[in-house]
């Protein structure tokens, strides 16, 4: 499996997909694996499916159910908004726009790790996980794992990785991924006087 395809899977356990509208903890209407719509004109941009039949909503049927979504309770399990809804995107629509999503994050990335191309897949794995959770911009706080990690002080960098407001096992998942890029990537050998 390559690095794609494994963080598209990676991703998608943490995040969680769901095919149909719901409105996240900050008020934000969104679709898939946080994919957000900030207004009703934006849904039209997704190829959204009737629940009944299958078949094609038109761009008024998305715009209209935006509207209704958006007036709900946010903050709710995201299946629970299932009950009000009528549309859902097909799973592979939600998988094409993840991988494109995960492509820009990647870019964003390289901004900051100019070595990024040298990693092994489980430090890229790594970085895209906590890039994907708090955004570009929230990798970029993480300023004493990238100095680490560009020192090749392993566990240091896999300590500097925990979010704190993260959930232990997606914390440990990634600690574990910089622990095992480390093997692939030996710190660097002491100077000798």
């Amino acid at each position: 499996m390559g690095f794609y395809d494994t963080a598209q899977k990676d991703i998608t356990k943490w995040e969680g997909s769901i095919s149909h509208m719901y409105v996240d903890t900050n008020g934000y209407v969104t679709v898939g694996i946080g994919f957000m719509m900030p207004n009703a004109a934006a849904a039209k941009g997704y190829n959204f499916v009737k629940r009944s039949d299958g078949k094609k909503a038109s761009d008024k049927e998305k715009e209209e159910e935006w509207k209704k979504v958006k007036k709900l309770t946010k903050g709710k399990k995201a299946s629970a908004y299932k009950a009000d809804t009528t549309l859902d995107l097909p799973d592979s629509d939600i998988k094409k726009l993840l991988l494109e999503k995960i492509k820009s994050f990647e870019s964003g990335i390289k901004g900051i790790y100019s070595d990024y191309d040298k990693y092994p897949d489980e430090l890229k794995l790594a970085l895209m996980d906590i890039a994907f959770n708090t955004g570009v911009d929230g990798l970029k706080k993480f300023a004493k794992m990238k100095k680490a990690i560009d020192e090749k002080r392993w566990t240091d960098a896999a300590t500097e990785s925990k979010r704190s407001k993260g959930r232990a096992e997606r914390n440990k998942y990634v600690y574990d991924l910089i622990i095992e890029a480390g093997k692939k990537m030996p710190a660097a050998a002491a100077a000798t006087p």
